[in-house]
């Protein structure tokens, strides 16, 4: 815990449910994701302790955005997310 500035935002969260897996990606101050997708399988950075099913993952999105911390899109099986207050740092759900 002792590099401070620059990736104090990097984390990794799996929120598991049904037989898929949702990875959220948060993205470093220049957009470009702290771990590639296909190495997250591998590594440790797991969190399951927050496991909702898939109404409840809308329903928490649509929450933040009515509360205009985001805007989201739901595109085929991938939800776009980016914060919209300070920061603007970027979220990639991906199903």
């Amino acid at each position: 815990m002792s590099s401070h500035s620059k990736n104090q935002m990097q984390s990794i969260k799996v929120i598991r449910y049904g037989i898929r897996d949702v990875i959220l990606i948060i993205l470093g101050e220049n957009k470009v994701p702290l771990f590639k997708p296909q190495l997250l399988y591998q590594m440790n950075h797991y969190d399951l302790s927050f496991i909702p099913d898939e109404n409840k993952i809308n329903a928490i999105l649509q929450k933040l955005a009515k509360q205009g911390l985001l805007a989201y899109t739901l595109i085929g099986n991938s939800y776009g997310v980016t914060l919209t207050k300070k920061g603007e740092t970027e979220y990639n759900i991906i199903q």
